[in-house]
């Protein structure tokens, strides 16, 4: 008792004087908050929506949602770039704006009685919209947080904020995913991300008046930070060796990366497939937030002595792991005497793998995020913010896409009655896992090269 009474001071003691900061840096956790609870609703609730509601078949959905995707990527490195010219308060309206018309269309699309000819372009207007209040958006989250938090206090600050987004985008996304109606009839979800919006553009309105960036002891400096064209800026970009450096080791971490996208296209749809439509999704999205929070209440105080790289190697280490247990089949995770047998067996695999990927997430997602603001200079760290997002591309898209593929050639929607008849593993749905287990070994390898060269370049 007294140990955990101890982790719990030093987590306490941790937090020393975060409670004097600025209004807008807590103005940024809020607005962290409100659109954690939007957007994750929104990519939670994409696959069955495009599926049950508008119809689309699984190789069309990887590729509307690759697209989506790869459009917030895309937005978020140009108008991260935009926003160090402008400004946080008008980046987060514009934000806003563009998010409320993207999702309260595409909720309306199967409302509407629209011709083939005008239902598509239509849809493709609101991914776009979305794609764009996203791309002024989420940059600004992970650019705010340094801009506003004094250098002392940054570890603590993003571990705050991954704690922020877990409550936003885990736990309440999360039960708020299990009133989705299993036969369709869910724009509602859309409608409130749209209404959430509205109060991210009130919180900006509110909050972020005073965008000078802060200083040790609470101080703000007076003089602002000079901001010039978006033209000068990305032509000083191309030309740093820090740019360059984040966006080859982003690159070469491709693969497991990927595994932050396969919740929503592919984790989602294989137990929705082989449970049934009535499986407890949403409940499973409250593993991981769960997990981080509680991890990180009696980590940090051990975190704070362990280098950046060497949190995102065991991160890595271990959400690839969770991949592979995936991969295991699933008659293995049958404990009889406990009653973990039939579809329990599933509801045993979900939970074990998003327990060990969420701890996976708690190392490697704060030292991903703080290396990004280490590196980037002041003037420009939602430039770099940006920039992490445009090496999310790849990442974005190509879960997608091979989602897609993988769950039309392994997990069809009747793979429930191919599994009672029996599949060979070759066949079955856990071959998709084993797909991308294997490219998360990759970026694994690469990493360890990446960190051998580091070394040597320092020594030389």
């Amino acid at each position: 008792m007294g140990t955990i009474t101890n982790l719990l001071r030093d987590f306490v003691s941790g937090f020393k004087g975060i409670g004097s900061m600025r209004r807008e840096f807590w103005g940024i956790q809020m607005l962290v908050l409100l659109n954690s609870l939007a957007f994750y609703t929104i990519v939670g609730m994409a696959f069955p929506y495009f599926q049950q509601d508008l119809g689309f078949p699984d190789k069309k959905i990887g590729l509307y949602l690759g697209v989506l995707g790869t459009g917030i990527a895309i937005m978020s490195f140009l108008c991260g770039m935009l926003v160090d010219r402008i400004g946080f308060r008008n980046g987060m309206l514009l934000g806003a704006l563009a998010s409320f018309f993207g999702r309260a269309g595409f909720g309306l699309l199967p409302l509407l009685s629209l011709e083939a000819n005008l239902f598509e372009p239509l849809l493709i207007a609101t991914l776009t919209l979305m794609a764009i209040g996203e791309g002024f958006l989420q940059p600004m989250f992970a650019s705010g947080t340094a801009h506003f938090a004094p250098p002392s206090k940054m570890n603590m600050a993003f571990k705050l904020q991954v704690i922020v987004t877990q409550i936003g985008g885990g736990i309440f996304v999360g039960l708020f995913l299990q009133t989705r109606l299993p036969d369709g009839g869910n724009s509602h979800f859309f409608f409130v991300a749209a209404g959430l919006a509205v109060l991210v553009a009130v919180v900006a309105f509110l909050f972020m008046k005073d965008e000078s960036p802060a200083v040790e002891d609470g101080v703000v400096q007076s003089e602002k930070a000079p901001r010039i064209s978006v033209r000068a800026l990305l032509r000083q970009l191309v030309r740093e060796k820090a740019f360059w450096m984040i966006m080859l080791l982003l690159l070469g971490l491709i693969g497991v990366r990927m595994a932050f996208g396969l919740n929503n296209v592919l984790y989602k749809p294989y137990y929705l497939r082989t449970i049934g439509l009535t499986a407890p999704v949403g409940y499973f999205d409250i593993i991981n937030p769960v997990t981080i929070i509680i991890g990180l209440v009696f980590l940090i105080p051990f975190l704070k002595k362990v280098s950046t790289y060497a949190l995102m190697f065991l991160g890595m280490l271990i959400m690839t792991g969770s991949i592979f247990m995936l991969a295991i089949p699933t008659e293995y995770f049958t404990v009889a005497w406990l009653g973990i047998v039939g579809e329990y067996t599933y509801y045993a695999k979900a939970f074990l793998q998003f327990f060990v990927f969420a701890i996976g997430e708690m190392f490697w997602s704060p030292a991903i995020k703080q290396l990004i603001m280490d590196v980037a200079p002041r003037e420009k760290k939602s430039t770099y913010a940006g920039a992490f997002s445009l090496a999310n591309v790849p990442v974005k898209f190509l879960p997608a896409i091979i989602s897609g593929y993988l769950l039309a050639r392994y997990c069809p929607k009747d793979v429930g009655e191919k599994i009672k008849a029996g599949l060979a593993y070759s066949d079955s749905p856990e071959m998709m896992f084993l797909i991308f287990g294997m490219i998360c070994l990759s970026s694994i390898a690469f990493f360890v090269c990446f960190l051998l060269v580091r070394r040597w370049h320092k020594k030389t």
